[in-house]
């Protein structure tokens, strides 16, 4: 069955609202220098006092007709620019997003996490290394748990041929006891006895 596609376009806020208030920025800077650069002119003229006064009025209201049309189509731009740049840092942040999730699931021991980011998707080079990574994390974490249990294999053998040797040499010494004891001699109150 097919995974059901994620509608939430702001993974990470943070970053994505930044962004998006930054393509907002240049394109009012963008915007104040267009409009420097169109209406600069005709305040220029209207201010100089060269031209006549119809000439004046007849500027004036182009420059107002112009300036009433303008600011619409303007915010409507700056609008969907910055719209445009959340799908836009989507592509980033979406991937940016997977890798800590995956990194930190991995970091809280679940060796088997892996990042599983769309065809095509922004940082897939990223995303294959990090799992590359984890594959080779986990190979050594299997590789040294497996070193861990065949040195506690080891060790309880050896302590069991410890016990085992320690139980030997006892008895051994015990043995030599009782000999030495079975060829002692026992002074009771006047008499020698032969144990």
């Amino acid at each position: 069955m097919r995974k059901p596609m994620r509608r939430n376009y702001l993974v990470h806020k943070g970053i994505q609202i930044k962004y998006a208030v930054m393509v907002i920025a240049l394109l009012l800077i963008y915007t104040i220098i267009l409009m420097s650069a169109i209406f600069g002119p005709a305040f220029h003229i209207l201010s100089s006092g060269q031209i006549s006064l119809a000439d004046r009025a007849e500027t004036a209201e182009a420059v107002l007709l112009l300036n009433s049309s303008m600011w619409p189509w303007i915010g409507l731009v700056v609008f969907l620019f910055g719209g445009i740049s959340i799908f836009v840092t989507h592509r980033l942040a979406g991937p940016v997003f997977a890798i800590k999730r995956m990194l930190t699931t991995l970091g809280d021991g679940d060796l088997t996490a892996r990042i599983q980011l769309r065809k095509g998707a922004e940082l897939q080079d990223l995303g294959d290394a990090v799992n590359d990574m984890a594959d080779r994390y986990e190979s050594l974490v299997s590789s040294l748990d497996e070193r861990f249990r065949n040195v506690a294999i080891e060790v309880r053998e050896m302590e069991r041929q410890n016990a085992a040797v320690k139980k030997s040499v006892l008895l051994t010494e015990i043995e030599a006891v009782e000999q030495l004891l079975e060829k002692c001699t026992f002074k009771k109150k006047g008499k020698t006895e032969t144990a």
